[in-house]
């Protein structure tokens, strides 16, 4: 989608920005995502800023495709084209390989491959998924403070910040990297159906600042949730198991769970 950029933002702080986050890794999007392949991302004082927004709209909801690239390991060496990707690819439907691979979408070196052809250690394989239809998200995400280091966002609840879920480039990181650059990640977790206030770095500096910050808790995070109908006191905890509850398109999320859980504090 295309945005608009705000007029820049002119403040002065004093020392490197307090807020930040960890260095993420970003997993490879949706169908057929490896299991234990990951894609790296490169990577406050209070001042208040004016909310701007951005027209974050796309002109379709069909993205340009997606290539994952996988670079076959030692313990791979010698297993067929079709054994590789039913194994490193376990969320996909394994009877939907062979088509893809006999499509000509699975590559190694520009060299199409077939289903039963051998891979070796060191070789780097394309699979190339076709352009697809993403579902509708919303797409306004303001824009509440900017500098050399930061832009923060105030994320709409049903927005991804990575893809997942279907979504490939209807993302905030997507949106935000076409508005202010390549540069840009996400230094902290937002989840899909959680609004809220999102920091995303400019560069490696801001981005490690932030993640010490996160571990040594100078930074704090406050989540606020609306419940209706339900009676309850003004004050009180929730000490309930947490662990990985089903959640289709999502796969799992977090939630409480009966055994195998962690506390919640």
């Amino acid at each position: 989608g295309l945005l608009r950029r705000p007029h820049p933002v002119h403040h002065q702080h004093e020392g490197p920005p307090r807020v930040l986050v960890q260095d993420l890794r970003l997993p490879t999007p949706l169908d057929g995502e490896p299991t234990k392949r990951y894609h790296p991302i490169r990577n406050t004082s209070e001042i208040p800023c004016p909310r701007r927004s951005h027209d974050l709209r796309s002109q379709t909801l069909t993205n340009a495709g997606y290539t994952y690239l996988d670079q076959v390991g030692s313990g791979d060496d010698g297993l067929s084209v079709l054994e590789f990707y039913t194994m490193h690819y376990r969320r996909a439907d394994p009877e939907e390989w062979p088509r893809r691979i006999e499509a000509g979408l699975v590559t190694r070196s520009c060299e199409v491959l077939r289903s039963t052809d051998l891979v070796r250690a060191g070789d780097r394989l394309e699979y190339f998924r076709p352009p697809w239809e993403e579902p509708e998200v919303p797409l306004d995400a303001p824009v509440l403070y900017e500098d050399g280091d930061l832009v923060v966002f105030s994320k709409p609840a049903g927005l991804p910040v990575t893809p997942g879920a279907g979504c490939l480039e209807r993302t905030l990181l997507h949106l935000a990297r076409s508005a202010f650059g390549p540069a840009l990640n996400p230094a902290h977790r937002l989840d899909t159906g959680t609004s809220g206030v999102i920091a995303f770095t400019r560069n490696p500096e801001t981005a490690r600042h932030l993640h010490r910050a996160f571990l040594h808790g100078q930074i704090r995070k406050v989540y606020r949730a609306r419940v209706v109908g339900i009676a309850l006191p003004d004050h009180f905890e929730v000490d309930l198991p947490m662990g990985r509850v089903p959640y289709p398109p999502l796969g799992t999320v977090s939630g409480v769970v009966r055994q195998g859980g962690r506390h919640a504090f």
